[in-house]
């Protein structure tokens, strides 16, 4: 690995553990939409480290299954989704967040 893609890394799994601690917050207030819409900021897309890209993808998956099928928070979601949070719940659904296509998200 190039210094330059470990530097990389390091800065995704510093913002991760940050967002990780944010969404189990949210989540733990009932905000399960808002714990989504920071569940999907920032993913390690261009990362090359299935871990890294593993961790953001249980992070993804936590916010959403928080939300099942109450359809009061998917409509407060989608509601607000902006085009770059449609974007990524796309190629974390598509991906796993691993980029390896049907591979289910950790649980």
């Amino acid at each position: 690995m190039a210094d330059g893609e470990a530097d990389t890394d390091a800065a995704f799994s510093a913002a991760l553990a940050e967002r990780e601690a944010a969404v189990d917050a949210l989540l733990r207030a009932g905000s399960t939409a808002d714990a989504l819409r920071r569940a999907l900021a920032a993913p390690p897309f261009v990362s090359k480290d299935a871990a890294l890209k593993d961790r953001s993808a249980a992070v993804v998956h936590r916010a959403v299954a928080a939300i099942g099928s109450r359809d009061e928070a998917l409509a407060g979601f989608f509601a607000a989704v902006t085009l770059d949070d449609a974007d990524a719940l796309m190629k974390c659904a598509r991906e796993g967040g691993g980029g390896r296509r049907g591979r289910r998200a950790p649980g």
